[in-house]
């Protein structure tokens, strides 16, 4: 579809189907993608390793990824799980 975006590998081969309305640039193998404007995180082999649930997401360093919703704050590592989360 022209008004999405999927992953596509070196050899130009679609990885996924497109459904992201935004994906980043990849970094360390990982890119964020967008869906209905919640972002999450994609490996290079398009693998949703952070659900797009989040408004803000943001690669703290090489293992961990801090997300943002609402006013929740946590750390998830490259494997999708927590490391730490804000409590209320």
């Amino acid at each position: 579809r022209a008004d999405k975006w999927s992953v596509i590998n070196a050899r130009g081969f679609e990885m996924t189907s497109s459904k992201y309305q935004d994906i980043d640039k990849f970094q360390n193998g990982f890119a964020k993608v967008k869906i209905s404007r919640k972002i999450g995180v994609a490996d290079e082999n398009g693998k949703i390793i952070i659900e797009p649930d989040y408004d803000f997401i943001n690669y703290y360093s090489n293992d961990l990824i801090r997300v943002e919703k609402e006013n929740n704050i946590g750390y998830i590592n490259i494997a999708g799980n927590w490391v730490w989360q804000s409590q209320k």
